[in-house]
């Protein structure tokens, strides 16, 4: 297993205006490889857990899946956090409801370069350091992370 905290990570939701379409980008036709949220098993014990993609590229994804095939390339992936709230104590969980409840920007933004035959598997770090209330107010207190690569075939 191999974490990678990928510093894209603290891109602002705000700069999904901005995305280009991966069709833009010069691949090989048919190179691919896929981006899981499910696959394997999630190391909670590194404070690593699930995640939702809500777009990609722009787009929602075209179903509610846990796996997507995408073309090599880099892809705008916008995450949501599924952290175990019992991992928190109860005073956590309720600001990050409220917050969540009251801010659009709940959701962070992850910019993930597709190598052809890789598959990504995508969670959600929770920053044990930033559970005050002003950083769970500003949406500091996880990261999006690939915390695994494994070789996968496109079909």
């Amino acid at each position: 297993m191999s974490l990678r905290f990928l510093s894209a990570a603290s891109l602002s939701i705000a700069c999904l205006c901005f995305a280009f379409p991966a069709s833009a980008l010069p691949v090989d036709a048919g190179a691919c490889g896929h981006v899981s949220t499910e696959a394997g098993n999630v190391p909670t014990s590194l404070g690593v857990f699930t995640a939702q993609i809500t777009q990609i590229d722009g787009r929602p994804p075209p179903m509610q899946r846990y796996e997507y095939r995408l073309a090599a390339g880099k892809h705008v992936l916008v995450v949501g956090e599924r952290i175990d709230r019992a991992r928190l104590n109860s005073a956590q969980a309720a600001q990050i409801r409220k917050m969540q409840s009251n801010s659009p920007a709940y959701l962070k933004a992850l910019i993930l370069d597709v190598q052809p035959g890789t598959s990504y598997r995508l969670g959600t770090r929770l920053i044990h350091d930033k559970l005050d209330t002003q950083s769970i107010r500003d949406n500091a207190y996880w990261e999006p992370v690939v915390w695994d690569e494994v070789a996968q075939a496109c079909p």
